[in-house]
């Protein structure tokens, strides 16, 4: 990953926290890791990124208070909004990074995705997100209090996503980070975190 993706990244970061929408997100894909240098300030940390897309967690029904199209708030960033999928996700794209939004799949699954008007996206259902959600806690990044999944839901959640994925070198990245993320929990001391996590989720997991 370049570093000018980082400047990126969190001027995306601060825009979302200029317009009241920061503490209604929750950082879920791999730059989760970048964000946990401050929970592991007293190890010897390395978040090592090497992806392009940035993924985002909704609510449903969202918490949003104001109406703020993200397309406008990224606008003059250079990124091309897509719709993806038979669904119509929304995608927004620039050769730095990929921005996308998600949501918890739920039950037997959405009839069709939902649209999060305060935002004017369609995020995409994935499974297994509640496990990420349920553990989210706040990590501050430069002066922003940024909302993640807590080191030990992440890692375990890479371990269970990594097995179900189509591309074997998704699969092996997901594992990498997930094996990386663990020896830091226990560098850190917090290898009962990973237990906790570990026996509350289903045994069919």
């Amino acid at each position: 990953m370049e570093k000018n993706n980082y400047p990126l990244f969190e001027e995306i970061l601060k825009r979302l926290d200029d317009n009241g929408i920061l503490d209604h997100v929750v950082v879920v894909g791999s730059w989760a890791i970048y964000l946990y240098t401050e929970y592991f300030r007293s190890t010897d940390y390395y978040p090592a990124i090497r992806t392009r897309d940035v993924d985002f967690l909704l609510q449903v029904p969202s918490r949003i208070s104001s109406k703020r199209n993200f397309s406008e708030i990224i606008e003059d960033l250079g990124f091309v909004e897509e719709l993806v999928g038979d669904e119509g996700y929304t995608r927004y794209s620039h050769p730095d990074l990929i921005i996308e939004f998600l949501v918890k799949e739920k039950g037997r699954g959405y009839s069709k995705p939902p649209y999060i008007e305060k935002l004017g996206v369609t995020p995409q259902p994935l499974r297994f997100l509640d496990m990420l959600e349920s553990g989210r806690q706040k990590v501050s990044f430069n002066g922003m209090s940024v909302m993640v999944p807590h080191p030990a839901n992440f890692a375990l959640h890479k371990l269970l996503i990594s097995a179900r994925r189509s591309e074997s070198y998704k699969s092996e990245n997901d594992r990498r980070q997930a094996l990386k993320l663990i020896d830091d929990l226990v560098d850190n001391n917090d290898s009962d975190s990973l237990s906790s996590v570990f026996n509350s989720l289903p045994a069919r997991w």
